[in-house]
């Protein structure tokens, strides 16, 4: 119940973020939004479980970019409003999620406003004894307006809470603002 609560929830959210983006009135955060939206969306493994009513096994961590710190001290980051960020550097958070989910895919959701670069993805694990893993190290492929794509992991990585921690990081190029991470997993 909790699955479908969520779903709907993230359903109501993107159509009311893309309703106040296309009146072209200024968002809920004072930010002006641009009248003609163009977004494309990028079909994934994750799109059948938004479709499954039952909502069975299949789970989500949306994190808007606005949540993400700069990885640097020195570094400087620009909201830009709707939760998106800009930065020319890393930005990064932890993943929590419950021991023994399987994480199965990252979307990445993106404003590119036709700069060549892209978005570049990174799931990582570390020991805490100096050793890390990159899971997902990806770039975005679209470079005209908002679009959203699925990654999914070569191999499904099991949540272990006791022996790792699991970090989110983006990298974002001059004219790309990074709007969001929602992560794909299976509850345990």
């Amino acid at each position: 119940m909790i699955a479908i609560r969520h779903r709907l929830g993230t359903a109501i959210l993107l159509a009311s973020a893309c309703a106040m983006a296309m009146a072209g009135d200024a968002t809920s955060d004072g930010a002006a939004t641009p009248q003609d939206i163009q977004y494309f969306h990028a079909s994934g493994a994750d799109d059948g479980a938004l479709a499954d009513p039952r909502g069975i096994g299949d789970s989500y961590l949306f994190i808007a970019g606005s949540a993400l710190s700069p990885r640097t001290s020195s570094q400087t980051v620009s909201y830009i409003g709707a939760g998106c960020i800009a930065t020319n550097d890393a930005v990064t958070t932890d993943l929590q999620l419950p021991d023994g989910a399987e994480i199965l895919g990252v979307r990445v959701y993106y404003y590119n406003s036709g700069q060549p670069g892209s978005v570049r993805t990174f799931l990582t694990s570390y020991d805490g004894a100096g050793s890390f893993f990159d899971h997902l190290n990806v770039p975005s492929t679209f470079d005209d307006g908002y679009a959203s794509e699925y990654f999914p992991l070569p191999t499904p990585l099991v949540v272990d809470n006791f022996s790792q921690s699991l970090v989110l990081t983006a990298n974002t190029s001059t004219g790309l603002q990074l709007c969001g991470l929602r992560v794909f997993y299976e509850a345990p």
